[in-house]
């Protein structure tokens, strides 16, 4: 059943109201009735004692699991499995304005990682109201990791398409229907290619390409999952102001506990999803 327009605005105005009307009411009632509002403190106290002592049980588990999982030689693990060398990882990389130090961080980490390079396709795209910007970026990053993966694709995103709304959304569902056209001229086929929807200031570990090759081959039914890695907002983590360091820290330590529970997880950020899937839905 679908809602109307005033029904999701109201759901959408709900949370917030209610966090108001929670503050609000505690300090007028504190006057009425401070009985119930003892009783309420007492109630709201011993829910987020349950909910911390929840929260850390899950954190402790799922760190314990991260480093195990970084201790493992993935790049040598793979390599036991039949068809590991036929995949190939498609990355796509959106900009909007984002300065070359940052897109240099990027490429220089998928360098460092310990996956073959010649089974990358790496795409850039840009936007074309941010021409001038991405052109300039575009042609440095082509001078300097030509010829590094087995191909590397730039591609602009039309401004002002029927239908569309100025977001990063738009620009990957075009670089996605691109990307199609060069990979069936290269006769790759499908379901051996994972897409890597990445962040541009995404700094991926190591080890993460090889690790997410073996999950691939060892996953039932592989074309039908999404892929959702750990999370770490810690690039710049020491120059961000204190309040936004908080906020990065707490982030991070709810996406650790969510790993531990799958059937919660929604893919995110930089996630994964089997090419195939792409096409088959016809991209984002």
């Amino acid at each position: 059943m679908s809602l109307s327009r005033r029904q999701k605005r109201f759901y959408e105005i709900l949370p917030g109201t209610l966090v108001w009307l929670t503050l609000i009411l505690s300090i007028v009632l504190s006057f009425i009735k401070p009985l119930w509002v003892i009783y309420f403190i007492i109630a709201f106290d011993l829910f987020w004692l349950f909910r911390v002592t929840h929260f850390s049980v899950f954190l402790n588990v799922v760190w314990r699991k991260y480093k195990a999982v970084n201790g493992v030689d993935w790049s040598q693990k793979v390599r036991e499995h039949d068809g590991w060398d036929e995949i190939y990882h498609y990355v796509l990389l959106p900009t909007a304005g984002e300065p070359f130090e940052v897109v240099d961080n990027t490429f220089q980490a998928l360098l460092k990682n310990k996956f073959p390079l010649d089974k990358f396709i790496v795409h850039l795209a840009g936007e074309e109201r941010m021409l001038d910007t991405f052109e300039e970026i575009s042609q440095k990053i082509r001078a300097k990791y030509e010829g590094s993966f087995f191909k590397l694709i730039t591609t602009v995103h039309p401004d002002g398409l029927p239908g569309e709304m100025k977001c990063k959304g738009a620009n990957t569902h075009y670089a996605g229907q691109e990307s199609k056209k060069i990979i069936d001229e290269l006769g790759i086929p499908y379901e051996k290619i994972m897409c890597s929807y990445v962040d541009v200031d995404t700094l991926a570990h190591p080890q993460y390409f090889a690790y997410l090759t073996y999950k691939y081959l060892t996953t039932e039914n592989p074309t039908r999952k999404a892929y959702q890695p750990a999370v770490l907002y810690n690039n710049n983590i020491w120059e961000a102001p204190t309040f936004t360091r908080i906020t990065a820290f707490g982030t991070v330590f709810w996406l650790l506990t969510e790993l531990a529970r799958p059937e919660r997880m929604y893919t995110f950020s930089f996630h994964i999803m089997p090419y195939k899937a792409l096409v088959d839905v016809d991209f984002w």
